[in-house]
């Protein structure tokens, strides 16, 4: 059994690569741990299972989550150590293999590294001294930690360059000490937390506490950069920087102030997003008291003082920077100065950093100040004793995945500040375990609304959002997409919205019965900045799908066109490139009301009607005469909408209407809508300068269509009576087109009455001269059956009138 035992702990010590006698703390007549020592440990159990609490507790938060995890850990090795002490003969042998096996393997317990002076870790050092009697800290850790071989030593070279002494920042030297031989002091359990220990690799942070902030600058780069060991080019330095950056608090606010240092300065986008953080966190819904507490007021000194800091007019152009209404220096004036509501303050700032998330004012490190550089400087020029090198209580780096989907079972926080507080404090790796616990409480309305708010920092609200998506997705059981694409879009969040996309498209299914429902319109109308990537993304099939589905009577470019011009560009391209038979279905889809997408688009959006002409002229001549003859329930064609409220684009409709079949023009120009008003009458009442083109369009119809559009009357009065009411000036364009109808048709148009029996002379009789011109045109002698002019009577009387009313009449031949 003895030489069992030394063979296993010269093998430890050989992977370790270490030399040292083992019988330095292994008696070598000793062939069990004895009863005494058996006694001795079993009162160890004894006392650590007292720690363990009776009942068991949910936990409710991410501090009562470890403790449950620490209770776990400390359950699970007293049943394992109990178990292996009734065999005292094999115990040291398994005790061994145990080290080895929690140092190999942190997927089952909470090792040195992370907690080193936990009571399970406690248990483990004592039994190792009753066991093996270690005399130095490198006997202890080559049983405890036989993986760490190597010792990160860290010194400052004698030799400092000027630049380096004017710079405050000396270029340390790292030397990795093959095995663990430099630690000769006495065993002490709390030494341990003086180290950092990761990938191998042990670094005491006292020996690098009292570097000034330029070494430190210097050290993270160097440890970045990877090994410095030619002979063992496998070891990650890297891996030590995150671990000691957030050994404790004085670390944790170094890696802020390096970030700052080698910036020359944090982004302020970044610096606002910390103010938000901290105003939520601090805020009266978080802390649950009537006022909000010290961490908002810090939050806002900092930002402040951050502000300040910097160049005059990039302070003064920050503070102009606007989100919907107020700008930074309203928020900061009215809000933050007057200690107004911390939660309303961060909503108006959340609404700037929106508003200016691609401003490179924001974007870009912004400059820090000589002051302030040079307090940094001075913030660690300190004596290294007033500088703390234990590790303190943190937010573990890591979880084992075990006893964490132990500790949650039944977590149940007990309001929205516990739940949002737990996912500000949980490791971000684990919440997708973290939400399988959650979601029978339904968290997701309170995250939602916590994302908005802006509680998260970027990584964080990444990792949520990503943990969310992929829970939802499980639980999609008609697997159609819509409880994924319904939460992204209440985040209100472009970036969470196309991943949510994303996760659609990549399954087929998932895919097809998402965008067989019209729910893909809300982009349309909410987020048409994602549509090019949605484009881009499916097939052309389901693309042609997808643009014929009608949502509440409207297709996709109907949709766009009501509410978001700034997608019709983008749906006209992709259309441009379907089959003739889908642009076709398109462009003659109508609305509940009759209105296919050009009528739509006609009033709303002038800028549009080019792109629709031009995609419209390259259908065949059977469509083009379908979409200009459609109307709608009130009986508005295209042609009318464009001479009531695009004059200047009516030419665009006359070119494509002039190559349609004579039949079909025809039509188009004799369509009157439910006023009785055909499109030139609309021209008169609404858009005079419509109506030149539209008569040299009349003026090609055939006879029998030009007759019928001059006797078309609304309220009995036909065109010409309109013209002469409304647009006089415009007589004698209408009187040429006149001219070329029959002339029986012209004495219908100048006899027609309206409800009080005048006709258009009488229409005329402010406009003598054109009553002459119309006496002109039409020398042959026709009766008019007028108000003042009659073919009753002689000749006498009618002069003797005339005498009367010279200058409103003219004289009849």
């Amino acid at each position: 059994m003895l030489e069992t035992i030394k063979n296993l702990m010269i093998k430890i010590l050989q992977e370790a690569s270490v030399v040292m006698p083992l019988e330095s703390f292994w008696p070598q007549n000793t062939t069990s741990i004895g009863k005494e020592k058996k006694d001795q440990i079993t009162k160890l159990l004894q006392e650590a299972s007292s720690l363990l609490k009776e009942e068991c507790i949910a936990p409710h938060d991410y501090a009562s989550v470890k403790q449950r995890m620490l209770e776990l850990e400390l359950q699970g090795e007293l049943e394992y150590l109990t178990k292996l002490l009734e065999e005292p003969e094999h115990f040291a042998e398994e005790f061994l293999k145990s080290c080895q096996d929690r140092a190999k393997d942190d997927t089952h317990s909470l090792g040195f590294h992370q907690e080193p002076l936990s009571a399970t870790n406690s248990l483990y050092w004592q039994i190792a001294e009753l066991c093996f009697a270690p005399s130095t800290m490198q006997e202890m850790l080559s049983i405890l930690l036989p993986t760490v071989r190597y010792r990160v030593a860290i010194r400052l070279s004698d030799y400092v360059t000027k630049q380096e002494m004017r710079e405050n920042r000396h270029q340390p030297e790292i030397k990795l000490e093959e095995g663990l031989a430099s630690l000769t002091q006495k065993p002490v359990h709390s030494e341990l937390a003086h180290y950092v220990i990761a990938e191998g690799c042990l670094l005491d942070v006292r020996d690098v506490i009292h570097f000034p902030l330029g070494t430190h600058s210097l050290l993270r780069k160097s440890l970045l950069d990877g090994s410095p060991s030619s002979a063992n080019p496998l070891v990650r330095l890297d891996k030590l920087v995150q671990p000691l950056l957030e050994h404790n608090e004085f670390f944790r606010g170094l890696k802020y102030d390096l970030d700052c240092y080698e910036h020359k300065g944090i982004i302020p986008m970044r610096a606002l997003e910390q103010l938000i953080q901290g105003l939520l966190l601090g805020s009266t819904h978080m802390t649950r008291s009537e006022y909000a507490n010290a961490t908002a007021t810090l939050a806002v000194q900092r930002f402040i003082e951050y502000l300040e800091g910097l160049p005059e007019k990039v302070q003064q152009d920050l503070r102009k920077s606007k989100g919907d209404f107020y700008s930074l220096d309203d928020v900061i004036k009215r809000e933050l100065v007057k200690d107004s509501c911390v939660e309303t303050a961060a909503g108006h700032l959340n609404k700037i950093l929106k508003a200016q998330k691609t401003n490179p004012l924001w974007t870009k490190p912004a400059a820090i100040s000589p002051i302030d550089l040079k307090k940094l400087h001075d913030k660690y020029n300190k004596h290294s004793e007033e500088k703390p090198t234990e590790k303190e209580e943190c937010k573990l780096l890591s979880l084992p995945e075990q006893l964490l989907n132990q500790a949650l079972q039944g977590i149940a926080p007990k309001n929205y500040s516990e739940l949002v507080f737990l996912f500000l404090n949980f490791p971000t790796q684990w919440y997708g375990l973290l939400l399988t616990h959650l979601m029978p409480q339904k968290p997701q309305n309170v995250l939602t609304q916590a994302i908005r708010q802006g509680y998260f920092s970027p990584e964080q609200q990444q990792a949520l959002v990503k943990a969310i998506l992929k829970q939802l997705q499980k639980r999609d059981a008609a697997n159609d997409g819509q409880a994924i694409f319904n939460w992204a879009q209440s985040t209100h969040d472009e970036g969470i919205i196309e991943q949510a996309l994303e996760i659609i498209f990549l399954n087929e299914l998932c895919r097809d019965q998402f965008y067989d429902q019209p729910l893909w319109h809300r982009l349309i109308k909410d987020h048409p900045l994602l549509l090019p990537s949605v484009f881009k993304r499916l097939p052309s099939n389901l693309l042609e799908r997808m643009f014929k589905q009608k949502k509440e009577g409207y297709n996709a470019l109907m949709l766009a066109v009501l509410h978001q011009p700034d997608a019709i560009s983008d749906l006209l391209t992709v259309i441009e490139k379907f089959p003739q038979r889908t642009q076709e279905e398109i462009f003659t889809q109508t609305d509940d009301f009759g209105n296919n997408a050009l009528m739509l688009a006609i009033p709303a959006h002038p800028e549009a009607i080019h792109r629709f002409i031009k995609l419209i002229k390259k259908l065949p001549q059977v469509t083009q005469t379908v979409i200009f003859k459609q109307v709608n329930d009130l009986s508005v064609n295209a042609l009318m909408l464009a001479a009531k409220y695009r004059p200047n684009s009516i030419l665009l409709f006359i070119a494509v209407i002039k190559k349609l079949p004579q039949e079909t023009q025809d039509i188009i120009s004799k369509q009157t809508d439910i006023d009785d008003n055909n499109s030139l009458m609309v021209a008169i009442r609404h858009q005079p300068s419509a109506i030149p083109d539209l008569l040299e369009l009349i003026g090609k119809l055939s006879p029998e269509t030009k007759e019928t559009v001059f006797k078309q009357t609304n309220n009995r009065r036909n065109v010409l009576m309109l013209a002469a009411l409304s647009q006089p000036s415009f007589i004698s364009q209408f009187l040429e087109v006149i001219k070329t109808v029959p002339l029986e048709t012209q004495n219908l148009i100048f006899t027609q009455q309206d409800e009080e029996g005048k006709t258009v002379m009488d229409y005329l009789s402010h406009q003598p001269q054109f009553q002459q011109r119309i006496l002109k045109l039409f020398p042959n002698k026709v009766t008019y059956n007028a108000r003042f002019f009659s073919d009753q009577g002689s000749s006498e009387t009618r002069g003797k009138e005339s005498s009367k009313e010279v200058s409103n009449h003219c004289t009849i031949v």
